[in-house]
């Protein structure tokens, strides 16, 4: 009988062969000891996805949340029409491809800092590179002054120093987003609302037909930034180098054409998904495929099972740079809460990657000394040795 549990580390560390299992015998699971209903086929997913009223969000978004009607601030990811359909349309013209365009050569200069501290030939491509680089990257975005840096690099490693066996911040990440929450609070959202003509200026002091952000509302978003995008940009990148080294032929192509290189990203995001799931909460009794789930139920809508479903990817499990369809997956969600930060995301792996690849010859990852992380849902790299060959 299919199993899947997110609270089973057997499970996470390998949760493919579960996701076959539940898309082939029993696509709408219920878990009745961890009481959760999934769904794994990818129609079903992307249905879900796109009815955001009958699978609402204001509950949490992970396994764990029990209820979020008491957070301190709004925060878009949580919120259902129409309250969600409004702050959409005020942020949304500020994500798209020109608007973040201008940042490309910052997030690539950043790369290149990182990667000349390197301390050797030999490191650990996750802590020594790619996590301190989408920090960077994160303080970039922010518009962190640079007298403040150094404390928010300890905050936001502490944030994503995860601990096997702990699906939620460890107590030194716990600590760190009470920091973050007050400096947003106290100096920086005042600073931002004194400030004329920067990003992220004009975003929280813009305004769409006549409507603009509450404070409480521009204080969530900027939290939702400092903590969404940078995490997953590293334990991404550190999927997408593990499939492109596993394949020398494919090295030369990436290193050397930009858009091959996104088809990597691309196709690592389907078939590595750093975000396995989504969890949604039923607004009434909803019914698929001849199922009812109740009313109220916690409903896992498993990424990293649709992403690997064979009605719509041919070879599953394969990492192909060819793959046509990549774009599909469900890595930045689908519908009304499709990421926002879907391109900067991806340019950032770009940039990044270029650099990286423009370096390094070769590298040799020690995947069986890596080290891998499940908390909340994220899944990823939390060590990963290597010894580079660079050019």
């Amino acid at each position: 009988m299919a199993y899947y549990s997110p609270l089973d580390s057997l499970v996470t560390d390998d949760p493919y062969p579960y996701y076959k299992a539940l898309r082939e015998e029993q696509p709408v699971y219920y878990n009745e000891k961890d009481d959760f209903w999934a769904l794994s086929r990818y129609d079903d997913v992307a249905g879900a996805l796109h009815d955001p009223l009958s699978f609402s969000a204001r509950k949490g978004t992970v396994y764990e949340d029990q209820t979020l009607e008491e957070l301190p601030v709004p925060m878009m990811a949580f919120l259902d029409p129409p309250d969600h359909t409004r702050m959409r349309t005020m942020v949304s013209g500020s994500f798209v491809p020109k608007a973040v365009a201008g940042f490309k050569v910052a997030f690539g200069r950043n790369f290149v800092a990182q990667f000349d501290r390197l301390p050797g030939a030999e490191l650990d491509v996750c802590q020594d590179l790619l996590l301190p680089w989408a920090i960077e990257n994160d303080l970039e975005l922010l518009e962190i002054p640079a007298e403040s840096r150094p404390l928010w690099r300890e905050w936001l490693n502490a944030c994503f120093q995860r601990k096997r066996g702990n699906i939620s911040f460890t107590a030194a990440g716990e600590e760190a987003i009470g920091h973050i929450m007050t400096f947003l609070a106290e100096e920086h959202l005042p600073r931002l609302y004194a400030t004329e003509g920067t990003f992220l200026s004009r975003l929280i002091n813009g305004s769409a037909d006549g409507d603009r952000m509450s404070e409480a509302e521009a204080l969530g978003f900027l939290f939702l930034m400092a903590l969404a995008g940078p995490e997953d940009v590293a334990r991404t990148a550190g999927y997408v180098l593990a499939n492109v080294s596993a394949q020398p032929s494919v090295v030369e192509l990436v290193r050397n054409d930009e858009p091959t290189r996104m088809n990597a990203i691309d196709e690592t995001i389907r078939r590595d998904a750093s975000t396995q799931y989504m969890r949604r909460t039923t607004a009434w009794d909803v019914d698929i495929r001849d199922t009812v789930i109740p009313e109220g139920a916690r409903v896992l809508l498993l990424f990293g099972a649709a992403n690997r479903d064979p009605e719509l990817f041919s070879d599953p499990d394969t990492f192909d740079i060819d793959r046509r369809n990549s774009r599909l997956a469900m890595g930045f969600s689908r519908g009304i809460h499709s990421c926002l930060g879907i391109h900067v995301s991806r340019l950032q792996m770009v940039a990044g990657l270029g650099e990286f690849f423009n370096r390094v010859e070769s590298a040799e990852l020690d995947l069986d000394a890596a080290e891998s992380v499940h908390a909340m849902n994220i899944t990823g790299f939390q060590r990963l040795p290597a010894r580079l060959k660079l050019r």
